[in-house]
């Protein structure tokens, strides 16, 4: 493989992992923001189970598939 083909292909796969960073960042953004929003919805001392329930509502508001 001659040296522009390997630059063009580091090039490539820089992007795509800045992409997918980019992607995981604003994911990870939106997750720890739902679980504060039913946390401050809900307050503490509740069981497991019904953050459960209420975390499914919200990461389908958001539209995160899970």
């Amino acid at each position: 493989m001659n040296l522009k083909k390997q630059r063009c292909i580091f090039t490539l796969k820089k992007t795509i992992n800045m992409i997918t960073q980019k992607y995981l960042d604003e994911l990870t953004y939106e997750v720890i923001g739902s679980t504060i929003e039913v946390h401050k919805t809900l307050g503490r001392g509740l069981l497991e189970s019904v953050y459960h329930e209420c975390m499914k509502e919200e990461l389908a508001t958001r539209k995160i598939n899970f």
